[in-house]
């Protein structure tokens, strides 16, 4: 069963690669057409496209990463937890999240420090809540959320 699961984990892993991929595929098909093309950008005459509706397939293909994360994380704890001596305990806990929050916390600082440059600033209670709800950047949005799996585990 495990092998199954490390097997999802492993086409979750590729499918946010090709999410990605798709981002900047489209950032690339409508924001920097003027860089192959001879027209001015944002230019939208490849909607509709069949390079447009492969990234849409692909996209959406793509889409059960996150849950997919989600659940193989769920997976292990719950295999943690099981039989009549549990190994999952504050302990295990505290390292679990302790290991996601540190590199959060970091990259957000400096995502923040990145919108100050450019001029974003936001009251005190702002930043907290941007941490809390992973308002930083709108791709860390589950840290927070596995955190909180975590804890009501």
């Amino acid at each position: 069963m495990t092998r199954r699961v490390f097997l999802l984990n492993g086409l979750a892993i590729l499918a946010v690669v090709c999410n990605h991929a798709v981002g900047w595929g489209y950032i690339a098909m409508f924001w920097w057409a003027h860089r192959y093309r001879p027209v001015s950008s944002p230019n939208f005459d490849q909607l509709g496209t069949l390079p447009y509706y492969a990234l849409l397939v692909v996209k959406q293909l793509t889409v059960f990463s996150v849950p997919a994360f989600l659940f193989v994380s769920g997976f292990f704890v719950a295999y943690t937890a099981r039989g009549s001596q549990p190994a999952l305990n504050w302990k295990t806990v505290k390292v679990r999240t302790t290991n996601l929050l540190v590199p959060y916390i970091t990259w957000s600082v400096v995502i923040f420090m990145g919108d100050f440059l450019q001029g974003i600033t936001y009251i005190p209670v702002g930043y907290l809540e941007r941490l809390a709800f992973g308002g930083a950047t709108e791709a860390y949005f589950y840290i927070p959320l596995i955190c909180q799996f975590y804890l009501l585990s």
